[in-house]
């Protein structure tokens, strides 16, 4: 059991460093846009449309990055690891119910 806590633990913080990745990747390409965006003057609807436009693209260039597709092979390992450690506690636990 030792061992399914330790892989969970792995598992989990895998899939929120992945996370934090993907997040860095993205602000460090939104951030200098959207301060660019209120040095003009522009309406609020112009100054909306700029900022969807500005975090479409950091979520395109976030996607393509080396940090970006670290934080993807974080994720998708930590969420591998953890789907495998449930199934692996659901068989424990049910062979140690049905155990004589």
């Amino acid at each position: 059991m030792a061992i399914i806590n330790a892989v969970f633990l792995i598992g989990f913080l895998g899939l929120w460093f992945g996370l934090l990745a993907i997040w860095l990747a993205m602000a460090i390409h939104f951030v200098p846009g959207y301060r660019s965006m209120f040095c003009q003057p522009l309406t609020q609807s112009e100054r909306s449309a700029k900022a969807l436009q500005t975090l479409n693209a950091a979520l395109i260039h976030s996607a393509k990055s080396r940090l970006g597709r670290l934080g993807q092979l974080l994720m998708a390992t930590g969420l591998s690891l953890l789907m495998a450690t449930g199934i692996a506690w659901l068989i424990l636990r049910t062979l140690e119910r049905h155990a004589p």
